[in-house]
């Protein structure tokens, strides 16, 4: 089993709390495998760090605005933004796309902006990755993918024709091959799952 998420190894683990499991944080920048960590280079952590505190300095007066430093990887959260702030807080996304395009790629999520390193990884990268290995190591494999974001789209079109692909929500323009409407149905799918294994 992985769990693949956006949040920080840390913090998953905490949530999800099963051992001997693989956790993949930071949108793949962070693997956390049975008794070994994977972690991008230290320049990251660095390079981060300078654009956290710029962008913190940006939208110190958008309130409800607030920018999640996950230490790899950053996100920037409006859910509670005022809509009398939505045009100044997207001027100053467009700046922050702007200043930094050079040096970090951009993913939209649902209310939220992260901030990745330019390295190309991403929720699909990171799961065909997965997928060949466990391929040339095991030979039956079954594969479900479920995510709720518009970053698990990467996975859903890497795993065309090679998995089960589920999102949460009804989406028409999602990749995914089925839809689950809400958590609640989710739990009764891996609880399902989990009798027929």
């Amino acid at each position: 089993m992985v769990v693949i998420t956006g949040r920080s190894v840390s913090d998953i683990k905490k949530l999800v709390g099963i051992n001997r499991i693989i956790y993949i944080g930071n949108h793949g920048f962070e693997i956390k495998l049975p008794g070994k960590d994977i972690l991008s280079p230290g320049d990251t952590k660095k390079l981060m760090k300078e654009v956290s505190a710029d962008i913190k300095c940006r939208i110190k007066n958008i309130r409800g605005a607030y920018l999640e430093d996950k230490g790899l990887t950053l996100s920037l959260h409006w859910r509670n933004v005022d809509k009398a702030d939505n045009t100044n807080l997207r001027k100053i996304t467009r700046g922050i796309k702007e200043d930094y395009s050079s040096r970090l790629r951009f993913i939209k999520g649902k209310k939220v902006l992260n901030l990745v390193p330019l390295s190309g990884i991403d929720k699909g990268k990171i799961v065909n990755a997965l997928l060949t290995q466990t391929v040339s190591t095991r030979n039956n494999v079954s594969i479900v993918y479920i995510g709720d974001d518009v970053t698990d789209e990467y996975a859903f079109r890497e795993l065309k024709g090679k998995g089960i692909t589920i999102r949460v929500g009804r989406n028409i323009k999602s990749s995914a091959r089925y839809y689950l409407n809400n958590t609640g149905e989710v739990y009764k799918f891996l609880y399902f799952l989990k009798r027929m294994y």
